[in-house]
């Protein structure tokens, strides 16, 4: 945005109302397009990408209608939308990283596109690229762990007993 760049970005509504508008006011705070998740963000998400607009959308989140793709070792539900998208409207899939530094200081990585292959089986091509994204942030996971903190299950509670039982 500090380039006169046209984004909009995709969260999570927060639980709380009060939170969740706090959270939006914050994150447009820059004159961003804030798109809630859900199908009227879908339509929005359709119209920043038809307008060839820049898309920022977090792909470390557990998400049960994904794909089970390899994550740390073990397969987890993962969206498919980033590789989707970048798939339909054939637009480049840029992994971005977000590093906390010290206090309020943050570092933000932009990696090279990643690498979009069409096979012609478009579900292959999808489960591809996610895997692509998942292997971006699994490498940054292992590098700097601290950075890493998720509060929901990235795994069902029935890979762990199998797990326990195993070991």
């Amino acid at each position: 945005s500090q380039r006169g760049l046209e984004l909009a970005q995709v969260y999570r509504a927060a639980n709380n109302p009060y939170v969740d508008r706090l959270l939006e006011a914050i994150q447009g705070e820059r004159g961003n397009q804030v798109i809630r998740k859900g199908k009227t963000g879908a339509r929005q998400i359709l119209q920043v990408l038809e307008r060839q607009h820049h898309l920022f959308l977090l792909n470390d989140q557990k998400f049960n209608q994904g794909l089970a793709i390899p994550f740390l070792g073990y397969p987890a539900m993962t969206a498919t939308a980033a590789a989707r998208m970048a798939l339909k409207f054939d637009c480049p899939l840029v992994p971005v990283q977000v590093e906390r530094l010290q206090g309020f200081s943050f570092r933000i990585t932009f990696y090279k596109p990643l690498e979009i292959q069409k096979t012609g089986v478009f579900r292959e091509d999808v489960k591809l690229l996610t895997s692509q994204v998942c292997a971006s942030i699994e490498k940054w996971v292992k590098q700097r762990p601290d950075q890493w903190l998720w509060i929901h299950k990235r795994w069902p509670e029935e890979f762990w007993e199998k797990k326990i039982k195993k070991s």
